[in-house]
Formats: C-alpha cells, structure tokens, sequence
C-alpha cells in the first residue's frame, strides 16, 4: 500500500496522537547514561544460566570480565539502520502503526469522521492492520474522504510512508456514475472489480462464487487423497445445500432447483455445486513398494481401471517399458498375444529403440512385423528431448483430474447447448445465475410461488394486464417485447422473433447471425435478461416507476462491463507474410507483402473434436512454411483457441498432439512470426478453400489461386 519517501516532516502529528505519559523528570532518568558500576550491577544480577551468550555458554559471573563488554553487529555497516529479519523491525512498524490507528481513532472520536453503521450495541472497528495493507472503515460521503486523505498525507510527510496509488483500488456498490466519480477523484486512485486476488486468496462476490473457490477446493483435494465415507459426504452435502439456498449452513432455505440437477456439470445444465463421487490420486497411479496406507485402500478398488484408460506419450522412452507398457494405443504383448506368463522374460525400454530422435527398430522386427513397424514409425517423435508422460486418455488435456474422474464415473444425459453461452466469462456471475434459473423456470414469479402454495394476485410489474410467468415476463409482455424490438433493430433483425427462451441463445435464430455478431448477440441477450429481472424487483420492491426510454439507458450501461471483459481493442502487426486460414474443413492461402498468392492448399481431417482439428490446421500451416523456407509469418486465423494455445501455457494441447505442437514451436522459434485472429468474413477465398476442403477427403495444393477462387 505505502510507498517512501527520503524527507520527513515533523508536523506534530505524534504529539498530538500520542498522550504524554512520561513527565520531563522521568525522561531525563530514561534517556541518561548510565555509570559502569550500573551496568556490572545488572549484569550480576542475571540468572547465570538463564540464557546463552555468543558463545553458545551461560553467563557464569566469576569468569565475566565486565571491561571487555563488546557490541558486535551482524554486518557491516549496521549503523545505517534497521534491515529486514531483524528484531527490532516489528516493534518499530508497531510503533509507527500506532500513530496512524490513534490518528484514525482521534479523528473520529471527535467526529471528523464517522464509522461505518453496526447493529445496536456494537461497535465497529475503525481500522484493522494485515500484513503490508490497512482497511479504514468509515463511511463513504465525501466529506469523511477528504478527511481520510488529509490525514494520510500528513501521515506520510511525518513517518515517509506515502499511498502507492498506483497498487491502491476502490470497489464500489451499487452508487450512480456521478457519485462514483466524485469518489474516485476524492481518493485518486483507480476502480477495481472482482474477483480480484489479494495475498494469493481469490476475493470474489456471491455464494456460488464462495463454494467453488473456497468450500469446494479445500475438500476436492481431500478427495482425491482419501475415500471418504458416504454418510459423510452427505452430511457436507445437506451444508453446502443450505448455504446455498439460505446463506446459513444450518437453515434449508427455499429450494428452486433440485440440488441434483445443480450438481450436474454446467454444460448439462448444472452448477457444479458439489461433485458427489469419491475420487481417483492423481499423479503417479502404481505404487512401487507397498507400506500400510489409507490412501491405497481407495485407490486399488479402480487402479485395474485407471491403468486401461493410461498411455504413455513419448519423450526420450526411457521411462516406458518396450512390451508391457501402453504407448500406442496397447501394449506390444497384447497386440502380438504374448502370453502374460512369460513377460518377465522381455526386457527393453522405448529408448532402446530412438537414434538422433527417429525409431532405430531392428531388422527382425520390421521383417516379423512390418505393419506393426509402420505404425510404431509413424509415431511423431521430439525434436528436442524430453521427459515421457503417462496420460489420462479420457481427457484431451491427458489429466487425470477430480474433474475428469468424476466424468468417467458418473453418467450424464446430452449437453445442454445453452450452458456454454450464460457461463461466459464476460458475464458476471449474479448475471449468469439469473439467467440459469429463468431457462429453468426457477425464478420467484408469480406462478413459482402460486405453484408452491402462496396465494397472491398474480399480476405483471411492466404491463399490469396480464399474469406474471416466465414466458411473459422475458418474452410476450408488450414492454419487455418494445425492449427486444430494440435490440433487435439494432442487430438489423427487426423482421425476427423470438418464440422461447432457448431460441434466445440456440437454434435458427442464432445461427443466423454472423461470428463477428453473434457473440455480441448472445452477451447482450444474456444481460437483457437478468436486467428485466432486475428492473422487475425494483419496480415491485422499491416502486420504481420506469419508461421505455429509461429501461433502454440503464440496460445500456449495465451491459457496458461485460462488453470492456469481452471486446478488447488492439492492433496488427505487420510481417512480409500473411497466411489465413478458416473452417473445421481447413483452407490456407500463402501471400507476400504486396498480397500476391504464393501458395494454395485444402484439406480435411478426421478428428475426434473440433479442437484437434483447428490445431492440426495449424500444424499445417507451419509445416508448409517450414518446408519451403518461408520464415517471415503473419498466421490469421479464425480459431481463437488455436490464439490463445498459442499465447498462453494456461491452456492444454489434446494429448495425443503434444507432441506435435512442441514441435511446431521449436519451428515456430526459428521463424519471426506472428498469430492473430480474425473472422471468417476477412477473407472469402480461404473461406471458399475451406469449404471446399470440409467436401474433398484429400490434400490439395496449388502454386496459384484456382480460378474458381480467384474470381471472389
């Protein structure tokens, strides 16, 4: 929080915090110094074997010289002040941390400020002290800032310790633009948002939140060590439950979905609240000697399991053994049926068998077996060593984690397609939940609670006409059907409409839009939503009386966060080659600076996700600019995933293209290039060569442009 400053002030500011309570006469005694027959006195008068000296020895008086008493400090130059790790340190932050906690006090004790409003008969903190940061807490008019403000620069001209205000953020309520100007140029400093990390701990808002990041993760990893009973299990369940629903672990609360659809993974549907499932270690999954455990007493329950569903991908080989272990789908012993019996007799490693980073297999075997030969050949080696890794084949990311395991164990029924769209990371999650519970019909509407045995005359907040339901309220009422007309206009969609809630973000509707647009569609639908909500509550809560033209303004700027988190501007970089690739069937064309056509391919790739195949599009890519020496690469392509592997570790390759891909960047390393993503509509012609690659099942490569594509 503080930053320093070499000149200090003295402004009084200690004197008048701090009382005296040492008269002039006491003080003359403390700062005096004192005779060698006091310091002989003292120093006989201590215990003799209390403590150790620098020696390592008690203090034994008979043998204590007192004229060769000697200071020694612990480094050179200690004169020039107090360094970090010594002992004095503490006391002294203490002691100036003392002037800034009486400062804070003093002031509001004599009504320069005022605290924070607490329940009858408590009383609030002022100020708490944590680490390297202070919480102040005041109210938060403008009058109390300034006050705050003031004191803090006179506190730093005093002790050095000035604000970093560039390491300092304000978060903020729900306060309108002015009153959030006019507190920010108060304080001078910037505003902050969550979930933010303060100290290595995520801060974050609601409860969702609270159980994912915080219960969840302290027991997950419990899980995957020790099998956990399952009355247990049930008992924290019925916690998580509660608080949940009600805030309070002890409270039920009022249920609006059933816990077992929330406990389904969110791209079927569910939260993700709590993974009921004992799961798998990860890591190493056989254990090389056998000690009494009781972790091992849930694991070998599914390790014959686990070992069917690992493979071993490549590195140097020489972790893997050459018959028995899973490198290739099987293991040679099976593949050749070997009798079990006699694999002790078969001794070789995957090492054994690479020379210079190719296969180096021997003559006999590749006469034996050739087409066990060519498989095992066509196996991508690395360029550069590196160590093996076993894998978990279930997952494209080869981890086995508590995720992945309770996927394998548990059964679910098909995705739901709108799960991908309302949990977007530009969205917030109070946003997302609202619009969770409306696709399922769990909101408190009128028909919810007449359903649920609240008699009440159900009445719509917007319209007054008719009965309040779901499908009303975000979709016929004449208000809210002026707001999407809207919207609507502003898409150039005025002729559509919108017959359901999960039109709104699947189906023909959508798929209309273009992908440059269609992502823009979604956040804004997914935010008219909860803002209809919203405006619902404080209409019938808080008597709001709201026009068409406000609700259009105040949408406007609710949606304005999630489009900063979402739409972020950059610009291009400029290379002497430009390659752009788009479509799951892939296309490419090669240009030089002045954007003549260099080259021209096509193709299509049988994979078991779309995500292997925009990656392997890409390996592609490269690979033809390696091949013929184009080293000066500007790739676009329209896979942002393909971007972000690119840009960022955070993201896993599928498994069974690590290999190629750490290739791909040893390549990569010797080239000057460039990856940006663009939209299938920047260029029509590898749009063309990628459809035309999506109906042809072979390669195809041209030196020029096709006349059938040159003609867009």
């Amino acid at each position: 929080m503080f930053t320093t400053d070499a000149e200090v002030v003295n402004t009084g500011l200690v004197e008048w915090v701090i009382p005296s309570l040492v008269t002039v006469g006491d003080n003359m005694l403390l700062t005096s110094i004192p005779s060698q027959e006091e310091i002989f006195g003292v120093v006989k008068s201590m215990v003799s074997l209390s403590s150790p000296g620098p020696d390592g020895f008690g203090l034994v008086m008979p043998h204590f010289n007192y004229n060769l008493l000697i200071l020694i400090p612990k480094v050179p130059g200690a004169d020039t002040g107090v360094r970090q790790g010594d002992p004095l340190s503490p006391i002294l932050f203490c002691l100036s941390q003392e002037v800034f906690s009486r400062g804070i006090s003093s002031l509001i004790e004599s009504g320069a400020m005022r605290r924070v409003n607490a329940p009858r008969g408590v009383m609030p903190h002022s100020d708490v002290l944590f680490a390297n940061d202070i919480v102040v807490f005041i109210q938060g008019t403008t009058k109390n800032l300034r006050v705050l403000m003031r004191f803090m620069v006179e506190y730093g001209l005093n002790s050095g310790q000035f604000i970093n205000k560039s390491k300092s953020f304000a978060f903020l309520g729900h306060y309108t633009r002015p009153r959030q100007a006019s507190i920010l140029c108060t304080l001078g400093i910037g505003v902050g948002s969550f979930p933010f990390t303060y100290l290595g701990v995520p801060i974050f808002q609601g409860r969702l939140q609270l159980i994912s990041s915080v219960i969840q993760s302290l027991l997950i990893y419990s899980f995957q060590v020790y099998e956990w009973p399952s009355s247990l299990l049930t008992k924290v369940q019925s916690w998580i439950r509660n608080f949940f629903w009600s805030g309070d672990p002890n409270s039920r609360g009022a249920p609006l979905v059933a816990w077992k659809s929330c406990c389904l993974p969110k791209d079927h549907g569910g939260l993700v609240v709590f993974i009921r499932a004992r799961f798998l270690a990860k890591g190493s999954f056989t254990p090389q000697i056998y000690r009494k455990s009781s972790i091992w007493l849930g694991l070998k329950k599914l390790l014959p399991q686990v070992l069917e569903n690992s493979q071993w991908v490549i590195g140097n080989g020489s972790q893997i053994d050459f018959w028995t272990d899973n490198w290739m789908g099987d293991s040679l012993m099976h593949l050749l049926g070997i009798c079990p019996s006699i694999a002790f007799s078969f001794h070789a490693k995957v090492a054994d068998f690479i020379n210079n980073c190719r296969w180096d297999l021997l003559v006999n075997f590749v006469r034996a077996f050739p087409h066990l030969a060519a498989s095992i050949e066509a196996i991508v080696l690395p360029i550069e060593p590196s160590a093996d890794h076993l894998i978990w084949i279930g997952a494209m990311s080869g981890i086995l984690s508590a995720k992945e395991a309770y996927l394998w164990l548990s059964s679910h029924n098909a995705p739901v397609p709108w799960s991908t769209v309302i949990w977007d990371k530009a969205l917030q999650a109070r946003k997302s939940l609202v619009v969770w519970k409306a696709l399922q019909s769990r909101l408190l509407t009128d028909e919810f609670l007449q359903k649920h045995g609240v008699s009440l005359a159900s009445c719509c907040s917007f319209c007054y006409h008719y009965g309040e339901t779901v499908n009303h309220l975000f979709l016929t009422c004449p208000f809210v059907m002026a707001l999407w007309k809207w919207l609507l206009q502003l898409f150039n969609k005025s002729s559509c409409t919108v017959d359901s809630m999960d039109n709104l973000f699947v189906g023909p509707f959508v798929e209309s839009f273009s992908p440059s647009s269609r992502k823009l569609w979604l956040l804004v639908a997914c935010n008219l939503v909860w803002g209809i909500w919203h405006l619902r509550n404080h209409i019938r809560f808080d008597h709001l009386v709201v026009c068409l033209d406000y609700a259009q303004q105040w949408f406007l700027s609710r949606f304005k966060e999630s489009a900063n988190a979402c739409f972020v501007s950059g610009h291009s970089p400029s290379s002497l080659l430009i390659f752009q690739l788009l479509g799951t069937g892939f296309g490419g064309v090669f240009r030089n600076s002045e954007g003549k056509a260099l080259g021209v391919f096509a193709s299509n790739q049988d994979q078991p996700s779309s995500t292997a195949a925009e990656v392997l599009a890409f390996l592609e890519a490269i690979r033809v600019a390696w091949v013929r020496d184009w080293k000066h690469l500007w790739l676009k392509i329209d896979s942002s995933l393909v971007v972000h592997f690119f840009s960022s570790t955070s993201y896993s390759i599928p498994w069974f293209l690590r290999t190629k891909w750490q290739n791909c960047l040893w390549h990569i390393k010797q080239m000057n290039f460039v990856c940006t993503h663009i939209y299938w509509e920047g260029n029509c012609v590898a749009d063309m060569l990628a459809n035309f690659g999506a109906d042809n099942r072979a390669y195809y490569w041209w030196d020029f442009l096709p006349s059938w594509a040159a003609t867009t």
